[in-house]
């Protein structure tokens, strides 16, 4: 056992509120040379773990973290095993490796901090700590990446996953879906710093802005709302965003989009937000370009477990429609299409919320549909 400590500033709600120890795994720093140093891989269970019971894992990511409501607690540990992976997003030992010099090496980072690395601590857990068991998981909309990643090359290690709004950039971009802009220059030079990603995470628009006729004074109201009363939205952690691992997933982000980008389109928005504060990475990867690891859709189909898509309506993070292309790679999904901004805000806030969670990885059908009528006579399922 170790001490919760600097490293988990994301989880200090899970001791406040679950009291659950912070425990950890050996994993290789390189999964490409198992023989090479060993780093610690954090991990809280709610309630200890029953072998008896199957296990859903909350994946986390170190993105998704500089967000203040983006963690939802889980209250159905009653019928599960549930963890929360930490992975090694926070792991000291990388931290003190990558500025071993005294200056930081960003190509190593990124060996050691991409999601293929992150995927396999993950396997290493299951099949270590959960007695290769299968698994459920539950992943947030970065953390989507590295969970889809791990169901592309352990595809029968899962038995359900849940995804809300995965950031899937290159998807978006490769399906040719619209991202959105916003295109009155007058406003969008407000937007300086983490305020636009603030803007584009907690806002939404009622009216859909990618079918083409969306309403301009419709924006540009939200716009007037958010530059009023934003104070009011959950902070953008902007010390978080320096982290080395924040980094590393910006960067992992934009060059997704960016592959083979036709510069005679502008960068959205949101990319190049995510780009100007990954610059380290991306000056390192563009002085010597080091092998990058992409996501490989293709390979979801052979995934023939169950996978539940919980999709923003009204997301400005990503076009809603990329969802809908990933869905074509699973074999067996279900859409939840809420009526709410990317943060979900609306929806982690009704008591329905965690009926869907447990309905779903408990296989309840009538338990399920019941949660989304209710869902709908409220307003929040289009």
């Amino acid at each position: 056992m170790k001490t919760v400590g600097l490293l988990l500033t994301l989880f200090l709600t899970f001791q406040a509120t679950i009291g659950g120890e912070v425990d950890y795994v050996l994993v290789p720093i390189d999964h490409n040379d198992a023989n090479g140093v060993k780093i610690k891989v954090d991990f809280v269970f709610e309630e200890g773990f029953d072998p008896d019971k199957e296990t859903v894992v909350v994946l986390s990511d170190a993105l998704d973290g500089c967000f203040a409501n983006y963690y939802q607690q889980l209250d159905f540990s009653d019928k599960f095993n549930i963890v929360y992976f930490l992975g090694r997003s926070y792991s000291e030992e990388i931290s003190r490796l990558v500025n071993y010099t005294g200056q930081a090496n960003w190509s190593n980072a990124y060996k050691w901090l991409n999601l293929d690395q992150q995927a396999k601590d993950l396997e290493l857990f299951r099949n270590g700590v959960l007695g290769s068991e299968k698994i459920h998981l539950l992943a947030y909309a970065s953390a989507s990446g590295i969970a889809l990643h791990y169901l592309s090359i352990f595809p029968d290690q899962v038995s359900k996953m849940l995804a809300i709004n995965p950031l899937l950039f290159d998807l978006q971009k490769n399906m040719n879906f619209r991202p959105f802009e916003i295109t009155n220059g007058e406003a969008s030079q407000e937007f300086i710093d983490e305020k636009w990603i603030k803007f584009a995470w907690y806002m939404g628009l009622e009216e859909s802005f990618y079918g083409g006729k969306r309403k301009k004074n419709e924006l540009v109201d939200r716009i007037y709302q958010f530059n009023s009363w934003d104070f009011l939205l959950p902070e953008v952690n902007g010390e978080k965003f320096q982290r080395i691992a924040v980094k590393v997933r910006l960067f992992e982000h934009t060059r997704n989009y960016l592959y083979e980008h036709d510069e005679s389109k502008t960068i959205p928005s949101v990319i190049q937000w995510m780009k100007n504060n990954s610059m380290e990475v991306w000056d390192a990867f563009d002085r010597q370009p080091f092998r990058f690891v992409g996501m490989h859709y293709d390979l979801l189909t052979q995934f023939s477990g169950k996978m539940m898509i919980v999709c923003s309506s009204q997301n400005l993070m990503i076009n809603p429609k990329t969802f809908e292309g990933l869905a074509e790679f699973i074999s067996n999904p279900t859409m939840l299409y809420i009526k709410d901004a990317h943060a979900l805000q609306k929806l982690y806030s009704q008591p329905e919320w965690p009926f869907v969670l447990q309905s779903f990885f408990d296989s309840d059908v009538k338990g399920q549909i019941q949660a989304f009528k209710n869902l709908q006579n409220i307003g929040l399922i289009r």
